[in-house]
């Protein structure tokens, strides 16, 4: 009994029992035992896979990326040992204006959407997309995702094993928590925009308030985008801060019209109370925890932070002023220059930008002032309406 017990083993046999079938039956039954063994192990890998795989989808927040990540995810569930990269693979969603490329791989890569598809996927595309399930034909294999609002995604195999009740099992599974993950990216691509859209709306309500330049904070918004980039921030840091800066005079709200309206220089008196609109800014959307409002936050304050420590409302100086400041900062006093305002005339372009070069280091960040001289013709583009100036310059 303890050998049976501690050396896993299965059945015992006496010799006198191993008569020619008997000893065939135990083979078998042993065998299938193996085979059903066998069968559960791949089961946990396949389901292992398909939860690693899920977690990572689920991080993944464009479109695009989630795209690329159900195709590598797919090509590692279908053929385990097949780098992802040498699959002739690809994934399309399907619109009101036709198909859309979003991934590929292999052959695929680079291609567009009329290079790919041909006649016959075009068929299968549609096959799938009628009946709502996953079209194998010959070679060609494509799966099918939707979600709850109907978007159809498709995503396209040339070659590959034929699948077994397993591995399509272990498929329509995936594609639950596919459908799940990309539900989500439209959900959360809908609060965002959302957000976008309610911070540009309240940016051009505080700028027809202050009287000032028809659409000041859109350009100050791509101006500091342009900055943002140059700098070497992240595409998605950026882009927080293009949306964001449009908030950037939001304290103004808290500023009274015989001073924010006056058309005259300020008294000494005034202004102190016009300088209170950066931290009012930033007192009205500090506690957010959505970071466009956290990066809108930073902005309201800072964006009169000057480099050499003289600026309000804290006094910073140097690199202590955050990044988000210090390029909204120069956007924003550069459009302020070039247009008119209640209480001066519009600068000549010349004459800004020698003041941006004779502040810098004084005023402005000095790396962010040569970037600016760097991307001049962009954010000339942008800034300035008067062609002819413009085209002097």
């Amino acid at each position: 009994q303890e050998v049976i017990r501690d050396y896993d083993i299965n059945d015992y046999k006496e010799k006198t029992e191993l008569t020619a079938s008997k000893l065939y039956t135990s083979v078998i039954s042993s065998l299938r035992a193996y085979r059903d063994i066998s069968i559960i192990e791949q089961n946990r890998l396949g389901l292992k896979a398909i939860i690693e795989s899920s977690s990572d989808i689920f991080q993944l927040q464009s479109f695009k990326n989630f795209a690329q990540g159900v195709l590598t995810q797919l090509i590692s569930l279908i053929e385990r040992n097949v780098p992802s990269f040498d699959k002739n693979a690809f994934s399309m969603v399907k619109g009101k204006d036709g198909y859309e490329l979003l991934a590929s791989t292999g052959m695929y890569l680079n291609q567009s959407v009329d290079e790919i598809l041909s006649d016959k996927m075009k068929v299968l595309f549609e096959a799938a997309i009628q009946t709502k399930s996953h079209v194998e034909d010959g070679d060609d294999h494509i799966y099918y995702f939707e979600t709850k609002n109907g978007t159809s995604s498709l995503f396209y195999f040339l070659g590959g094993k034929v699948l077994s009740d397993v591995d399509k099992a272990l498929i329509d599974i995936f594609s639950v928590n596919v459908s799940i993950a990309f539900e989500n990216i439209h959900l959360n691509q809908e609060i965002y925009d959302t957000q976008k859209e309610l911070i540009e709306k309240l940016g051009e309500v505080i700028e027809t308030r202050s009287n000032e330049t028809a659409h000041h904070v859109k350009r100050v918004a791509q101006v500091s985008y342009i900055l943002a980039k140059g700098y070497g921030l992240s595409e998605e840091v950026a882009l927080h801060i293009k949306l964001a800066s449009p908030m950037h005079d939001i304290g103004k709200v808290g500023i009274k019209d015989n001073i924010l309206l006056k058309p005259g220089k300020l008294t000494p008196a005034e202004f102190e109370i016009m300088k209170t609109h950066a931290a009012l800014g930033s007192d009205i959307l500090e506690g957010s925890s959505r970071a466009l409002l956290q990066t809108a936050s930073i902005i309201a304050k800072e964006h009169h932070e000057r480099w050499d420590g003289l600026g309000y409302p804290d006094g910073k100086a140097g690199e202590d002023i955050h990044i988000y400041g210090r390029i909204t900062m120069v956007a924003d006093v550069f459009d302020a220059l070039v247009h008119k305002r209640a209480y001066k005339e519009a600068w000549p372009l010349e004459d800004a930008l020698k003041f941006l070069e004779d502040e810098s280091g004084k005023m402005f960040d000095p790396r962010l002032i040569k970037i600016f001289f760097e991307q001049k013709e962009e954010v000339l583009k942008i800034c300035c309406m008067r062609r002819k100036e413009h085209e002097n310059i």
